[in-house]
């Protein structure tokens, strides 16, 4: 499920614009008269069955066949990865830049190179129809060369069928129709599951490695303003990102609020044996303390146990750095919750000072 992004452009004035287009056309809300849209058995013939396969499709796009072109009704955002785009040598086009990331992507949000209309065509001869389409940018590798989303599909009215491998739109008074590409497909679905399993055994083996490879490359920060101290409690005060949007970082807030306790106070009043200042970030995470060297093995195995849970899903702990990662802003506040339930159960403290919430990288 690919959510966020924009097919209007994501600044306040570029979606009045698209307000202010649709009041001066109006909205034909009347049923359309379209030709009734339907599949049956006789269509399953060259289908290899039983099968669950992707439905990838070739289409024209700006007069280029595009191959392995993934019909998903799940992606609010119609795709064309930029290594696509290469290789079509499109000329004479600007990209509308659109900060907004794509969540739940490859896992993580995904920041967008920009968007392009280009000219994109559904079907031959006399079913063949055109519509210029808006194509979000993505700098990502990928197995396909494209996503057709909902905003394209509702736009030329398109009706998918995995089972029946097929692509159908009205056409004037008739249906067109586009067959998919079965053996792509399971090509696709076998090359991808090599990848994963590789990641899988590589993650496995570094969790099971008691001296652990820590990254020496520096982790960016993509916010383009720096992270903005709020108070979360007395003398409590921590980073978060200045880029959320309004309701995210509402609810933010009022999680770290509710989470207070975790944090360290005013006067560093302890009980209990195990408690110390954790650093911690969210995706972004800073250099252990210098006094913490030398107990890094001993602090590795403590976190390791701490984290059991979450270590591998949705943290990880690098001695006294931790990061809690979000895949989107979905996840933000239920992940955050998680930790911090599991940070107050072993009596746990964080730093505020050394606490950034909400940032990417």
């Amino acid at each position: 499920m690919i959510s966020d992004g924009s097919i209007y452009g994501d600044s306040g004035r570029a979606r009045k614009a698209h307000s202010r287009r649709l009041e001066s056309l109006g909205l034909d809300l009347a049923p359309k008269s379209d030709p009734i849209i339907s599949f049956g058995p006789e269509e399953l013939k060259g289908i290899v069955a039983p099968h669950n396969d992707a439905l990838l499709v070739t289409l024209i796009v700006a007069n280029y066949d595009v191959a392995r072109i993934f019909v998903d009704t799940g992606s609010s955002v119609n795709i064309l990865f930029k290594r696509t785009l290469d290789q079509m040598k499109v000329e004479g086009f600007e990209f509308d830049p659109v900060s907004t990331p794509l969540s739940c992507f490859i896992g993580h949000a995904v920041q967008t190179i920009g968007q392009i209309m280009l000219s994109l065509y559904l079907g031959t001869g006399p079913h063949r129809i055109t519509k210029m389409t808006c194509f979000t940018v993505v700098d990502s590798p990928s197995l396909y060369n494209g996503i057709l989303g909902r905003p394209a599909l509702a736009d030329f009215r398109a009706v998918s069928s995995i089972y029946h491998q097929k692509l159908k739109y009205p056409a004037g008074n008739e249906v067109g129709a586009i067959c998919g590409d079965q053996k792509s497909s399971r090509r696709c679905y076998v090359d991808e599951v090599k990848v994963e399993v590789k990641k899988s055994q590589t993650k496995v083996g570094m969790i099971r490695t008691e001296q652990r490879m820590i990254s020496k490359k520096k982790v960016q920060l993509t916010s383009e303003e720096e992270p903005e101290m709020v108070k979360i409690g007395i003398q409590r005060n921590v980073r978060v990102a200045a880029d959320l949007n309004p309701e995210t970082k509402h609810d933010l807030l009022a999680c770290l609020k509710d989470n207070s306790d975790v944090f360290t106070g005013p006067h560093k009043s302890f009980k209990g044996l195990v408690q110390r200042s954790w650093n911690t970030t969210s995706i972004y995470f800073l250099k252990p303390d210098q006094s913490n060297r030398g107990k890094g093995a001993t602090y590795q195995r403590l976190m390791d146990r701490v984290f059991s849970a979450q270590v591998g899903s949705n943290v990880e702990v690098y001695v006294d750095d931790i990061l809690v990662n979000y895949k989107s802003l979905t996840y933000l506040i239920a992940d955050l919750r998680e930790t911090f339930v599991t940070l107050r159960s072993y009596g746990l403290k964080l730093n505020p000072q050394k606490c950034t919430f909400g940032v990417r990288s």
